[in-house]
């Protein structure tokens, strides 16, 4: 037999060493078990960020309905403050006061500024003066004054007495184109501007009456009476 050749072993037999030398066979080391309480850290490792997934989202959620509700609240006072607050210092209501036009009485009227009449266009005029009052002589002191101004006294002396002794208010009447004149008269004798009116026929019947007739008729009245 050649002495490089190698037999194959025998089954079941041992196996002849090499020209390398013997070999050990490999043989497969145990598994070790897992320990127990490092597969329970692990599984609970494993098992946390699914525990903790919803926590976290249920924390969000919380706390996005927490701000919303602050929001709320803030935005409820904000337009409680405006409705109900305000200024604190009432306001006054804006008052306007109507015009009120009083009319002049005979009392408070302002005698008109008559134009300049000159004692020779008085002389012009004639003058009779009516005493509508129960004050003796009050006539005749009158048309001395409106003499002495100029003013010619018409017939029959240019006094007399009223129809009627109860008048209140003097008045001045003036025949056709003695407007003037009448104004002058009232500004002499300070009557208003309201009591210068046309001839009145009742007044200038009262005239006639006594025999004579004038261009201006003074008829007096109390407010002369009392001074």
């Amino acid at each position: 037999m050649d002495a490089g050749l190698v037999l194959p072993p025998a089954p079941g037999g041992p196996r002849p060493a090499t020209a390398a030398g013997s070999v050990r066979a490999e043989t497969p080391l145990p598994l070790r078990p897992a320990n127990a309480a490092t597969a329970r850290s692990r599984g609970s490792a494993a098992a946390a960020p699914a525990a903790t997934a919803p926590q976290g989202r249920s924390r969000r959620a919380l706390g996005g309905i927490v701000a919303a509700c602050v929001v709320g609240l803030a935005l409820v006072a904000l337009l409680l403050t405006q409705v109900l607050g305000g200024d604190s210092t009432p306001k006054r209501a804006a008052t306007t006061k109507a015009n009120t036009i009083v009319e002049p009485t005979a009392s408070s009227a302002v005698t008109p500024a008559a134009p300049t009449v000159t004692a020779a266009v008085r002389g012009q005029s004639t003058i009779f003066v009516l005493n509508g009052t129960t004050a003796n002589g009050l006539a005749a002191e009158v048309r001395k004054k409106l003499e002495t101004s100029g003013y010619r006294s018409a017939a029959a002396g240019g006094s007399g007495n009223a129809a009627v002794k109860t008048n209140a208010v003097t008045k001045v009447y003036y025949g056709a184109g003695k407007k003037r004149a009448a104004q002058d008269v009232a500004k002499q004798l300070s009557v208003a501007s309201a009591d210068v009116l046309a001839a009145d026929p009742t007044v200038t019947a009262q005239v006639t009456g006594q025999g004579s007739s004038a261009d201006v008729v003074v008829l007096l009245g109390a407010d002369k009476a009392s001074g």
